[in-house]
């Protein structure tokens, strides 16, 4: 839990996640490695797994122990986007609950209104990366402000 403190607190941003390829293979072994913990801690099944990050849905649940072990996550943009919103909603909840990280596996698995009475968990299952802005956003009030702003052109 400390390891997972620590390597949150000095997490990539997506812009530096776009493109892993740049990243050092060691680099991107860490992030897949981090983000698998973060999933288990949340009690996350490995089916379950496929749907939270983006896979093919033909992925088998087994295959996905070789990036939790010894093979970095796939360089595609939307599980890169998907791993930033799952990263930033577990530094949302650590800020949150900070002497108490059961806590947020119990919010993540909690009803709230906000989600016409869904979980996070079963809301992000059913709407996939709509459902990660979604949390991230009720949790983190700066993000969902940049969300309001007008897009620059």
């Amino acid at each position: 839990m400390k390891l997972l403190g620590f390597l949150l607190s000095a997490q990539p941003t997506y812009k530096e996640l776009q493109g892993t390829k740049t990243m050092s293979t060691e680099k991107r072994l860490a992030l897949s490695k981090i983000v698998f913990g973060v999933l288990r801690d949340w009690g996350i099944s490995e089916a379950d797994q496929v749907n939270f990050l983006g896979f093919p849905k033909a992925t088998k649940p087994r295959a996905l122990q070789r990036y939790s072990n010894d093979t970095p996550l796939p360089d595609d943009d939307e599980i890169t986007e998907r791993v930033t919103h799952i990263l930033e909603i577990a530094e949302a909840l650590r800020t949150t609950y900070p002497c108490n990280y059961g806590m947020a596996k119990k919010w993540l698995q909690t009803p709230h209104r906000r989600f016409n009475k869904a979980t996070p968990i079963d809301l992000i299952l059913a709407e996939g990366l709509g459902g990660l802005i979604a949390v991230r956003a009720d949790l983190d009030c700066a993000y969902a402000w940049s969300l309001t702003e007008p897009q620059k052109s």
